[in-house]
Protein backbone atom coordinates (compact mmCIF):
# COMPACT_ATOMS: atom_id res chain seq x y z
CA UNK A 1 0.00 0.00 0.00
CA UNK A 2 1.55 3.46 -0.93
CA UNK A 3 1.55 6.22 1.72
CA UNK A 4 1.11 9.50 1.13
CA UNK A 5 3.64 12.25 3.32
CA UNK A 6 2.26 15.38 4.33
CA UNK A 7 5.80 16.09 5.31
CA UNK A 8 7.70 18.14 2.67
CA UNK A 9 9.81 21.04 4.64
CA UNK A 10 11.50 22.89 1.71
CA UNK A 11 11.30 23.97 -1.69
CA UNK A 12 13.82 25.30 -3.94
CA UNK A 13 13.97 25.18 -7.64
CA UNK A 14 13.29 21.63 -8.87
CA UNK A 15 14.07 20.23 -5.73
CA UNK A 16 12.10 19.29 -2.70
CA UNK A 17 12.58 17.78 0.76
CA UNK A 18 10.56 15.03 2.32
CA UNK A 19 10.30 14.61 6.07
CA UNK A 20 9.32 11.26 7.90
CA UNK A 21 9.47 9.07 5.09
CA UNK A 22 10.13 5.37 5.24
CA UNK A 23 11.72 2.24 2.82
CA UNK A 24 12.52 5.32 0.09
CA UNK A 25 14.82 3.96 -2.90
CA UNK A 26 17.28 5.74 -5.25
CA UNK A 27 15.69 6.95 -8.43
CA UNK A 28 12.55 5.99 -6.85
CA UNK A 29 9.15 7.38 -8.57
CA UNK A 30 7.08 10.50 -6.76
CA UNK A 31 3.92 12.34 -7.41
CA UNK A 32 3.28 15.26 -6.05
CA UNK A 33 -0.14 16.43 -5.41
CA UNK A 34 -0.63 20.44 -5.34
CA UNK A 35 -3.64 21.70 -3.58
CA UNK A 36 -6.14 23.40 -6.12
CA UNK A 37 -4.99 20.96 -8.79
CA UNK A 38 -6.04 17.71 -10.22
CA UNK A 39 -3.14 16.54 -12.11
CA UNK A 40 -0.26 15.37 -10.07
CA UNK A 41 3.35 16.63 -10.62
CA UNK A 42 6.02 13.93 -11.15
CA UNK A 43 9.42 13.61 -9.73
CA UNK A 44 11.96 11.28 -8.76
CA UNK A 45 14.29 10.63 -5.87
CA UNK A 46 17.86 12.23 -6.13
CA UNK A 47 19.13 11.37 -2.76
CA UNK A 48 17.53 9.34 -0.21
CA UNK A 49 18.54 8.91 3.52
CA UNK A 50 17.50 7.70 6.80
CA UNK A 51 13.74 9.78 7.33
CA UNK A 52 14.62 12.04 4.77
CA UNK A 53 14.46 12.21 0.76
CA UNK A 54 15.41 15.03 -1.89
CA UNK A 55 13.28 14.80 -4.43
CA UNK A 56 13.95 16.28 -8.32
CA UNK A 57 10.71 17.88 -10.30
CA UNK A 58 10.11 16.62 -13.78
CA UNK A 59 8.62 19.81 -13.96
CA UNK A 60 8.09 23.63 -12.59
CA UNK A 61 7.68 23.73 -8.85
CA UNK A 62 6.31 27.46 -9.49
CA UNK A 63 2.93 27.77 -6.94
CA UNK A 64 3.62 24.96 -5.56
CA UNK A 65 3.62 25.36 -1.12
CA UNK A 66 4.52 23.28 1.42
CA UNK A 67 1.58 23.87 3.08
CA UNK A 68 -1.49 20.84 2.25
CA UNK A 69 1.32 19.80 -0.67
CA UNK A 70 1.21 15.94 -0.21
CA UNK A 71 3.93 13.24 -1.88
CA UNK A 72 3.24 9.77 -2.89
CA UNK A 73 6.10 7.35 -3.26
CA UNK A 74 5.30 4.97 -6.08
CA UNK A 75 7.57 1.98 -5.44
CA UNK A 76 9.11 1.66 -8.89
CA UNK A 77 11.74 3.70 -11.08
CA UNK A 78 11.14 5.43 -14.62
CA UNK A 79 9.96 2.97 -17.01
CA UNK A 80 9.41 3.40 -21.02
CA UNK A 81 6.73 1.98 -22.90
CA UNK A 82 7.71 0.19 -26.09
CA UNK A 83 7.16 -1.09 -29.21
CA UNK A 84 7.31 -1.12 -32.88
CA UNK A 85 5.01 1.33 -33.46
CA UNK A 86 7.56 3.43 -31.95
CA UNK A 87 9.43 3.84 -35.34
CA UNK A 88 8.60 7.02 -37.35
CA UNK A 89 7.86 8.73 -33.69
CA UNK A 90 9.17 11.58 -31.83
CA UNK A 91 9.12 12.12 -28.00
CA UNK A 92 10.78 14.07 -25.05
CA UNK A 93 12.86 13.44 -22.30
CA UNK A 94 10.46 11.91 -20.46
CA UNK A 95 9.02 9.55 -23.22
CA UNK A 96 5.91 11.21 -23.92
CA UNK A 97 4.76 12.04 -27.69
CA UNK A 98 5.47 15.51 -29.10
CA UNK A 99 4.97 15.11 -33.02
CA UNK A 100 1.20 15.49 -32.89
CA UNK A 101 0.66 12.15 -33.09
CA UNK A 102 -1.38 9.67 -30.24
CA UNK A 103 0.45 7.87 -27.67
CA UNK A 104 1.83 4.67 -28.52
CA UNK A 105 -0.09 1.16 -27.27
CA UNK A 106 2.96 -0.39 -25.40
CA UNK A 107 3.54 -4.20 -25.51
CA UNK A 108 5.63 -3.94 -22.50
CA UNK A 109 7.30 -0.88 -20.15
CA UNK A 110 11.10 -1.48 -19.43
CA UNK A 111 12.92 -0.21 -16.71
CA UNK A 112 15.27 3.03 -18.33
CA UNK A 113 17.92 1.83 -15.65
CA UNK A 114 18.27 -1.30 -17.64
CA UNK A 115 21.23 -4.16 -16.90
CA UNK A 116 24.67 -4.35 -17.61
CA UNK A 117 26.27 -6.16 -20.29
CA UNK A 118 29.14 -8.22 -19.92
CA UNK A 119 32.00 -7.20 -22.41
CA UNK A 120 33.41 -10.48 -22.63
CA UNK A 121 30.45 -11.81 -24.07
CA UNK A 122 30.24 -9.73 -27.11
CA UNK A 123 30.40 -11.37 -30.41
CA UNK A 124 34.00 -9.42 -31.85
CA UNK A 125 32.98 -6.51 -33.64
CA UNK A 126 33.27 -6.68 -37.48
CA UNK A 127 30.42 -6.24 -39.32
CA UNK A 128 30.45 -2.36 -40.89
CA UNK A 129 28.22 0.69 -41.10
CA UNK A 130 27.85 2.75 -43.94
CA UNK A 131 27.66 6.38 -42.41
CA UNK A 132 27.96 7.97 -46.22
CA UNK A 133 30.95 10.41 -44.86
CA UNK A 134 34.05 9.07 -46.48
CA UNK A 135 36.28 10.19 -43.82
CA UNK A 136 34.55 8.27 -41.49
CA UNK A 137 33.67 5.22 -43.78
CA UNK A 138 37.15 4.88 -45.11
CA UNK A 139 39.43 6.16 -42.05
CA UNK A 140 38.09 5.70 -38.81
CA UNK A 141 35.31 3.26 -39.75
CA UNK A 142 31.96 2.27 -37.48
CA UNK A 143 30.97 -1.33 -36.92
CA UNK A 144 28.37 -2.99 -35.35
CA UNK A 145 28.76 -3.09 -31.76
CA UNK A 146 31.71 -0.35 -31.20
CA UNK A 147 31.35 3.28 -30.19
CA UNK A 148 32.28 6.29 -32.14
CA UNK A 149 32.96 9.23 -30.50
CA UNK A 150 32.75 13.12 -32.70
CA UNK A 151 34.86 15.53 -31.12
CA UNK A 152 34.22 19.52 -32.12
CA UNK A 153 34.56 22.68 -30.53
CA UNK A 154 32.82 25.89 -30.96
CA UNK A 155 31.19 27.19 -34.13
CA UNK A 156 31.86 23.87 -35.99
CA UNK A 157 28.59 21.76 -37.95
CA UNK A 158 28.48 19.05 -35.54
CA UNK A 159 25.01 18.74 -35.19
CA UNK A 160 24.87 18.52 -39.01
CA UNK A 161 27.43 15.63 -38.33
CA UNK A 162 25.44 13.51 -36.34
CA UNK A 163 21.85 14.67 -38.36
CA UNK A 164 23.93 13.02 -41.33
CA UNK A 165 24.95 10.23 -39.81
CA UNK A 166 21.38 9.19 -38.67
CA UNK A 167 19.80 9.86 -41.99
CA UNK A 168 22.38 7.89 -43.76
CA UNK A 169 23.68 5.15 -41.98
CA UNK A 170 22.73 1.99 -43.68
CA UNK A 171 24.45 -2.06 -43.32
CA UNK A 172 25.82 -3.27 -46.33
CA UNK A 173 23.30 -7.15 -45.99
CA UNK A 174 20.14 -5.57 -46.22
CA UNK A 175 18.82 -7.07 -43.38
CA UNK A 176 16.28 -4.57 -40.52
CA UNK A 177 18.02 -1.51 -39.47
CA UNK A 178 17.46 1.00 -37.47
CA UNK A 179 18.35 4.10 -35.69
CA UNK A 180 17.53 6.17 -32.38
CA UNK A 181 18.12 9.64 -32.08
CA UNK A 182 18.55 11.08 -28.85
CA UNK A 183 19.23 15.04 -28.57
CA UNK A 184 19.86 16.80 -25.18
CA UNK A 185 20.01 20.03 -24.06
CA UNK A 186 19.67 21.61 -27.89
CA UNK A 187 17.97 24.86 -29.03
CA UNK A 188 14.72 24.94 -30.48
CA UNK A 189 15.78 25.77 -33.53
CA UNK A 190 18.27 22.81 -33.07
CA UNK A 191 15.38 20.63 -32.39
CA UNK A 192 13.13 21.72 -35.40
CA UNK A 193 16.62 21.40 -37.30
CA UNK A 194 16.59 17.67 -36.71
CA UNK A 195 12.93 16.65 -36.84
CA UNK A 196 12.97 18.08 -40.21
CA UNK A 197 16.32 16.45 -41.80
CA UNK A 198 14.67 13.19 -40.44
CA UNK A 199 11.37 14.02 -42.55
CA UNK A 200 12.40 15.90 -45.68
CA UNK A 201 14.24 12.71 -46.39
CA UNK A 202 12.15 10.20 -44.90
CA UNK A 203 14.34 8.89 -42.86
CA UNK A 204 12.29 8.97 -39.89
CA UNK A 205 10.30 5.75 -40.95
CA UNK A 206 13.28 3.69 -39.39
CA UNK A 207 13.95 6.16 -36.60
CA UNK A 208 13.13 6.61 -33.28
CA UNK A 209 13.77 10.62 -31.89
CA UNK A 210 14.24 11.86 -28.29
CA UNK A 211 14.59 15.30 -28.19
CA UNK A 212 15.19 17.12 -24.53
CA UNK A 213 15.67 21.03 -25.31
CA UNK A 214 17.43 23.56 -23.24
CA UNK A 215 13.99 25.06 -21.37
CA UNK A 216 13.19 21.14 -20.74
CA UNK A 217 13.26 20.44 -16.77
CA UNK A 218 17.41 18.92 -16.33
CA UNK A 219 16.27 15.80 -14.62
CA UNK A 220 14.18 14.90 -18.48
CA UNK A 221 18.00 15.49 -19.91
CA UNK A 222 19.88 13.05 -17.51
CA UNK A 223 16.69 10.36 -18.57
CA UNK A 224 16.78 11.50 -22.13
CA UNK A 225 20.27 8.67 -22.90
CA UNK A 226 18.77 6.33 -20.94
CA UNK A 227 15.66 6.30 -23.12
CA UNK A 228 17.00 6.37 -26.44
CA UNK A 229 19.57 3.01 -25.04
CA UNK A 230 15.86 1.01 -23.77
CA UNK A 231 14.22 1.28 -27.28
CA UNK A 232 17.46 0.84 -28.95
CA UNK A 233 17.78 -2.61 -26.91
CA UNK A 234 13.95 -2.99 -26.82
CA UNK A 235 14.45 -2.89 -30.94
CA UNK A 236 17.25 -5.30 -31.12
CA UNK A 237 16.75 -8.21 -28.88
CA UNK A 238 13.29 -8.26 -29.05
CA UNK A 239 12.58 -7.27 -32.56
CA UNK A 240 15.93 -8.33 -34.19
CA UNK A 241 17.17 -5.36 -35.64
CA UNK A 242 20.17 -3.83 -36.22
CA UNK A 243 20.35 -0.51 -34.52
CA UNK A 244 22.91 2.69 -34.64
CA UNK A 245 22.01 5.21 -31.97
CA UNK A 246 23.09 8.81 -31.61
CA UNK A 247 23.68 10.87 -28.85
CA UNK A 248 24.46 14.96 -29.01
CA UNK A 249 24.98 16.67 -27.25
CA UNK A 250 26.92 14.66 -24.21
CA UNK A 251 28.43 17.93 -22.65
CA UNK A 252 24.96 18.66 -21.78
CA UNK A 253 24.78 16.02 -20.32
CA UNK A 254 27.62 15.94 -18.12
CA UNK A 255 27.87 19.63 -17.22
CA UNK A 256 24.81 19.13 -15.06
CA UNK A 257 26.03 18.92 -11.52
CA UNK A 258 22.95 17.53 -9.83
CA UNK A 259 24.43 14.16 -9.70
CA UNK A 260 27.89 15.05 -8.44
CA UNK A 261 26.22 17.48 -5.36
CA UNK A 262 24.39 13.81 -3.96
CA UNK A 263 27.38 12.15 -4.80
CA UNK A 264 29.75 14.12 -2.48
CA UNK A 265 26.62 14.91 0.01
CA UNK A 266 26.01 10.82 0.40
CA UNK A 267 27.56 8.60 -1.25
CA UNK A 268 26.31 5.74 -0.15
CA UNK A 269 22.84 7.14 -0.71
CA UNK A 270 23.33 7.18 -4.34
CA UNK A 271 25.24 3.77 -4.69
CA UNK A 272 24.62 1.49 -1.53
CA UNK A 273 27.33 -0.69 -2.40
CA UNK A 274 30.45 1.77 -3.27
CA UNK A 275 33.39 1.70 -0.95
CA UNK A 276 33.70 5.22 -1.34
CA UNK A 277 33.71 6.67 2.44
CA UNK A 278 31.62 10.02 3.22
CA UNK A 279 33.53 12.43 3.57
CA UNK A 280 31.43 14.96 5.69
CA UNK A 281 32.04 17.54 3.48
CA UNK A 282 29.51 21.55 4.31
CA UNK A 283 27.44 22.52 1.94
CA UNK A 284 29.97 25.20 0.98
CA UNK A 285 32.84 22.67 0.38
CA UNK A 286 30.74 20.71 -2.02
CA UNK A 287 29.59 23.43 -4.05
CA UNK A 288 33.12 25.14 -4.35
CA UNK A 289 34.00 21.49 -5.63
CA UNK A 290 31.38 21.79 -8.39
CA UNK A 291 32.45 24.69 -8.96
CA UNK A 292 35.97 23.61 -9.68
CA UNK A 293 35.00 20.66 -11.49
CA UNK A 294 32.26 21.44 -14.20
CA UNK A 295 32.03 25.57 -14.00
CA UNK A 296 33.44 26.97 -17.79
CA UNK A 297 35.37 30.11 -16.47
CA UNK A 298 33.54 33.52 -16.52
CA UNK A 299 35.91 36.21 -18.79
CA UNK A 300 36.94 39.18 -16.96
CA UNK A 301 39.10 41.71 -18.80
CA UNK A 302 42.79 41.91 -18.10
CA UNK A 303 45.01 44.99 -18.52
CA UNK A 304 45.41 44.97 -22.34
CA UNK A 305 41.73 44.71 -23.06
CA UNK A 306 41.36 41.31 -23.60
CA UNK A 307 39.74 38.30 -21.08
CA UNK A 308 41.37 36.05 -18.71
CA UNK A 309 40.68 32.67 -17.46
CA UNK A 310 42.95 33.06 -13.88
CA UNK A 311 39.61 32.94 -12.02
CA UNK A 312 39.24 29.39 -13.01
CA UNK A 313 42.09 27.01 -10.81
CA UNK A 314 41.89 24.87 -13.64
CA UNK A 315 43.08 27.15 -16.25
CA UNK A 316 45.75 28.95 -14.25
CA UNK A 317 49.66 28.65 -15.79
CA UNK A 318 51.95 27.15 -13.55
CA UNK A 319 53.49 29.69 -11.12
CA UNK A 320 57.21 28.57 -12.36
CA UNK A 321 57.16 28.54 -16.50
CA UNK A 322 59.47 25.81 -17.95
CA UNK A 323 62.50 27.01 -19.50
CA UNK A 324 64.28 25.77 -22.70
CA UNK A 325 67.57 24.14 -21.78
CA UNK A 326 70.81 26.26 -22.13
CA UNK A 327 72.76 25.62 -24.62
CA UNK A 328 69.88 23.70 -26.54
CA UNK A 329 71.12 19.96 -26.59
CA UNK A 330 71.86 18.57 -29.98
CA UNK A 331 69.84 15.31 -29.25
CA UNK A 332 66.80 15.00 -26.31
CA UNK A 333 67.11 13.89 -23.36
CA UNK A 334 65.85 10.38 -24.13
CA UNK A 335 64.71 8.65 -27.50
CA UNK A 336 61.30 8.87 -25.86
CA UNK A 337 60.82 12.32 -25.22
CA UNK A 338 59.82 15.09 -27.69
CA UNK A 339 60.72 18.83 -26.86
CA UNK A 340 58.66 21.58 -28.31
CA UNK A 341 57.58 24.98 -27.33
CA UNK A 342 58.60 28.81 -27.58
CA UNK A 343 61.09 30.63 -24.86
CA UNK A 344 58.35 31.24 -22.44
CA UNK A 345 57.27 27.85 -22.17
CA UNK A 346 59.02 24.67 -23.10
CA UNK A 347 57.18 21.07 -22.49
CA UNK A 348 58.62 17.29 -22.46
CA UNK A 349 55.82 14.90 -23.77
Amino acid sequence: MQKEYKTITSIAGPLMIVEEVEGIKYEELVEIQVPGEEKTRLGKVLEASEGRALVQMFESTQGTATEGAKARFLGETMKLGVSEDMLGRVFNGAGKPIDGQPDIIPEKRLDISGTAINPYSRDYPNDFIQTGISTIDCLNTLVRGQKLPVFSGAGLPHNRIAAMIARQAKVKDGSDFAVVFAAMGVTFEEAQFFQSEFEKTGAIEKAVLFVNTADDPVVERIATPRLALTAAEYLAYEKGMHVLVVLTDLTNYAADPTFLRSWLSDPAAVRPDTSMPNLDLSSEEIEALITFLVREPSPSKNTTGGTSKQDCPVTQPPKKAFLPPAPYPERTPADDIFWYGTDELWTSL
